[in-house]
């Protein structure tokens, strides 16, 4: 999830400057030999009437460069500062690429001090990570599968949970902005984490059209306690209540209500307050059904003794795939265990990483691209709440440093979104010339939007832009996103789609 509110606009208002208007000035062709800054010309007509639209409160900054030649082809307030909302995921994502490597991995392991020959683990089962972020309930089987396969049948002790990757920090900076929010996008962040430590609760009706609906939690764990009070009807509305409270080793989860038997599914997803129990209770049901059982129920938290050896291991997929689905899907978890995971392995130095280590470790990685520590503010890698400042030349900046850079470059740009085809963009720029030669990260917080990316036809130099609107009424969020499309499209427009 990207967005702190999803806010709505209606129709009249979006379609309340035509496109017509806009480009009234703008419907020749551009010239083979016409310099795409006098082509660009006309940018600054369409952000005057896109300003005149979101009001005089709205800050509008612009910069587009040349991506061959480095050569800044336009730009409007270039250097001032907005809050760039998950344009923020550009730097983590470009930092942890260029940091860690494309091919880099994400391990979890279970560890245990000797296995005996009946297959008996004599103390506890450790599971450690090492900032996993996609570590799920299939990966979590074959870790398990690979145990039994080893011939394990019991433990004797207990299930310990591992963290010691992470400092014990799970909030990232700015996520106690909305203490109350429960929703899966401010998650904590665990170094052994599980199911992107969220979980949903389905409702669905009765098969037979009466009586209690169906109501089950995924993934499977036992840490959530569910009390259902929901009926199946044939007339009425469907109306449904869920409330949570937290005890010392399960999170109860009530919900009431009743849903129509026409239903199809009512769901809610939320974020767990607990990852070690989380992880710890899913990893038992999960050696539970390859037939391991564990003599002691209590989950725990500690670093495996030196003495423990690995008895099963999980490697991730490589870190470039693993950035496809956070720049796509704007995935505010993967972006802040990503964070933490550069700074453990850049400037932790075998020590428990600390969100600071990250910030540092970000802040080397920028400094290749020219931006000094007092010309920005990046404290988060999700970019959510109040986090960072940053402009439009900084984004690009960075833009610039990854199409120059062939070892990681391609991953960043292959995990924008692709304007009408997939991701967060996948309903935007849909049609025309436009449609698939627009790669982009979108960001949206109240009052702020941001699209930063490439664009590109085909045999012609790529421009690199970035797009930041900021301070406009929460009513206007799809006006400033037009703003955006207009500026992409001509783009497209000068390079020579068609």
């Amino acid at each position: 999830m990207q967005t702190r509110h999803v806010v709505a606009l209606a129709v009249g208002v979006l379609l309340s400057i035509p496109r017509a208007e806009l480009h009234s000035q703008q419907t020749d062709e551009p010239r083979a030999d016409q310099p795409l800054e006098e082509a660009l010309e006309g940018l600054s007509e369409i952000i005057a009437s896109r300003q005149r639209a979101l009001g005089e409160s709205t800050t509008i900054g612009v910069a587009i460069m040349d991506a061959r030649s480095g050569r800044w082809i336009f730009t409007h307030n270039p250097d001032q500062s907005f809050a760039a909302a998950s344009n923020a995921k550009i730097i983590t994502a470009s930092a942890a690429l260029d940091e860690l490597g494309p091919d880099f991995q994400f391990r979890t392991e279970l560890l245990a001090e000797s296995i005996d020959a009946l297959g008996h683990i004599s103390g506890n089962i450790y599971i450690r990570g090492r900032g996993d972020a996609s570590f799920d309930q299939a990966e979590m089987v074959r870790l398990v599968t690979e145990l039994a396969d080893r011939g394990v049948t019991r433990i004797d002790g207990g299930i310990v949970v591992d963290n010691s990757y992470f400092d014990g920090e799970n909030l990232p900076p700015h996520f106690d902005e909305q203490p109350d929010e429960q929703a899966s996008f401010r998650a904590p962040i665990a170094a052994t984490s599980f199911a992107y430590n969220a979980w949903t609760l389905r409702v669905r009706p009765s098969l037979s059209g009466a009586g209690p609906a169906r109501v089950n939690v995924t993934p499977p764990n036992d840490y959530i306690k569910v009390v259902s009070n929901v009926s199946t009807i044939a007339r009425g509305r469907t109306r449904l209540r869920m409330e949570t409270s937290e005890s010392e080793q399960e999170l109860v989860v009530t919900i009431s209500g009743q849903i129509r038997k026409e239903v199809k599914e009512r769901s809610f997803r939320k974020r767990v307050p607990n990852p070690v129990l989380f992880v710890g209770t899913a990893l038992r049901i999960a050696l539970a059904d390859v037939g391991i059982s564990v003599r002691k129920t209590k989950i725990t938290t500690g670093a495996a003794p030196e003495s423990a050896v690995q008895v099963a291991v999980h490697q991730s997929l490589p870190l470039a795939v693993m950035i496809r689905g956070m720049g796509k899907h704007s995935n505010n978890f993967v972006a802040e265990v990503m964070l933490k995971v550069v700074g453990a392995e850049v400037m932790a130095q075998g020590q428990p990483a600390t969100w600071e280590n990250g910030q540092k470790a970000v802040q080397h990685f920028l400094s290749k691209a020219g931006l000094e520590p007092d010309q920005y503010r990046f404290e988060n890698g999700s970019g959510l709440f109040d986090s960072n400042s940053l402009s439009p030349r900084q984004l690009v900046s960075v833009l610039q440093l990854a199409q120059s850079d062939f070892r990681w470059g391609p991953d960043l740009i292959a995990s924008l979104a692709i304007a009408g085809g997939d991701g967060t963009l996948s309903r935007r720029m849909s049609e025309g010339p436009v449609a698939r030669r627009i790669r982009a990260k979108t960001g949206t917080l109240d009052h702020a939007s941001s699209l930063s990316g490439v664009a590109a036809v085909d045999g012609n130099t790529p421009l690199l832009f970035s797009i930041l609107v900021n301070g406009f009424p929460e009513s206007s969020v799809g006006i400033a996103r037009a703003l955006q499309n207009d500026i992409c499209e001509e783009l497209i427009r000068v390079l020579g789609g068609r």
